[in-house]
């Protein structure tokens, strides 16, 4: 039998839980998915155990945006009246959408088409803008939790 370097509870819901093992990325050279980190540092049970997981090795989706659509979506949005209620909608230094909270971590954002995101390493939430140029608010769907933004100003700059 093939035996795990992880953590005997997280093999059992890998198990449990059909396609729970995806590691999604957009592009492999941007974020290695599970799989290729485990090749690139000779971890071969690692990688053995992962070939048993379906779907443990497939990309996030990235529909195209062109750039007038990518620069309507720019700029700041605040569902509150704190700095820490704002969400920041930029270009990174990959030259691709991002999000973060004022003085957090940004994260890319994978386009699924027609304005609606998700942020790398959470591939149920989505993001929903507004129709416009530019986007006058956004929307973030986590289950349960739906927070809308209105644009409050600025231009998105490289972070």
């Amino acid at each position: 039998m093939l035996m795990s370097p992880v953590n005997p509870a997280i093999r059992a819901g890998d198990k449990a839980i059909p396609g729970v093992a995806k590691a999604l990325t957009a592009e492999r050279a941007i974020v290695p998915t599970t799989e290729e980190l485990a090749k690139a540092g000779g971890a071969a049970d690692v990688v053995r155990y992962l070939d048993t997981l379906p779907g443990a090795n497939v990309p996030y989706v990235d529909q195209p945006l062109d750039g007038a659509e990518r620069t309507a979506l720019l700029g700041t949005y605040a569902f509150g009246s704190g700095p820490a209620q704002q969400l920041i909608v930029a270009v990174n230094e990959r030259g691709t959408l991002g999000i973060q909270r004022d003085g957090g971590a940004a994260r890319p954002l994978f386009h699924l088409g027609s304005r609606v995101f998700h942020p790398s390493g959470a591939a149920a939430v989505r993001i929903r803008f507004e129709p416009g140029a530019p986007a006058g608010s956004l929307t973030v769907e986590d289950g349960p939790v739906v927070v809308t933004a209105t644009r409050a100003g600025g231009a998105g700059l490289n972070r």
